[in-house]
């Protein structure tokens, strides 16, 4: 009678807390609840992207070291004048081995950046120096802006 109510015991704490895993997103089950081009038009009510122009393809390439066949997505905005830091990337990678290179690409274009402005743009230096990549499923983003925190969650809210 104790080893049939011990094994009782036993099933009913398994069956316990498996209901209490939950389930975890897999990354290519995020998506954007809104296209770029109309993420783009919002993040323009929070910054001034009239002096910004956008990567794609070859200039991606060439700036970052992304390549094409790594995104299935991206919205990038960089200043024309290059006494700017702000920028603004998002972009969506092709698969989870992808998304670990761009990220790490893009880590290592804001430091080449931040190391850029060092020692003649100290404040653009720190603004820099203080940005994170952002990750969600298989989105990636990264800003540098007066509005930074407002447009991170915007794109953040984008994603689901």
């Amino acid at each position: 009678m104790k080893k049939i109510l011990c094994i009782l015991l036993i099933i009913s704490t398994v069956f316990a807390f498996s209901a209490c895993g939950g389930s975890k997103k897999a990354p290519e089950d995020y998506a954007m609840s809104k296209s770029l081009i109309e993420l783009r038009t919002e993040i323009s009510s929070k910054a001034d992207l009239s002096e910004f122009f956008v990567l794609s393809g070859e200039s991606l390439l060439d700036y970052t070291g992304i390549t094409a066949e790594s995104c299935t997505e991206t919205l990038v905005l960089i200043p024309e004048s290059s006494i700017s830091a702000d920028m603004i990337f998002i972009i969506k990678a092709a698969d989870s081995d992808a998304l670990e290179n761009v990220k790490a690409l893009l880590e290592s274009y804001r430091d080449g950046r931040a190391a850029e402005f060092k020692s003649y743009a100290p404040e653009e230096h720190q603004r820099l120096s203080d940005t994170k990549v952002n990750v969600k499923g298989l989105y990636l983003w990264m800003v540098v802006s007066e509005n930074s925190a407002e447009i991170e969650k915007l794109i953040g809210e984008s994603i689901n």
